[in-house]
């Protein structure tokens, strides 16, 4: 139980950061006048399981590990979903198969 307890103590500081930065991205479309339909807010909540799963993996090798800093990067983080996912969709997984290569080579 307290392993459950310390892993949401962990997470919840991202799942926050995703809520808020969600209602800063929309609040901000609203401000500006910016039309919205409810196929941008289907599509934006199916992307932040990738932008949560992102924002964890990014807090974790950087070693943020105070709760207000680890929401922060989420938020930033979910404000620019669309484009996180872009550049994970054509950039991002290059960067994986060359750090695999090179680990494959040092094991060597």
């Amino acid at each position: 139980m307290t392993s459950l307890m310390a892993k949401a103590a962990l997470h919840a500081p991202v799942i926050t950061g995703l809520i808020v930065g969600s209602a800063a991205k929309f609040g901000r479309m609203l401000a500006i006048n910016e039309p919205f339909t409810k196929k941008h807010v289907i599509g934006h909540i199916m992307m932040m399981g990738t932008i949560g799963v992102v924002a964890t993996y990014l807090v974790d090798v950087l070693d943020i590990t105070d709760p207000n800093k680890r929401t922060f990067v989420a938020a930033i983080l979910a404000i620019a979903g669309t484009d996180v996912l872009e550049y994970l969709r054509t950039r991002a997984w290059k960067r994986f198969f060359v750090d695999a290569e090179e680990t494959k080579i040092q094991d060597k």
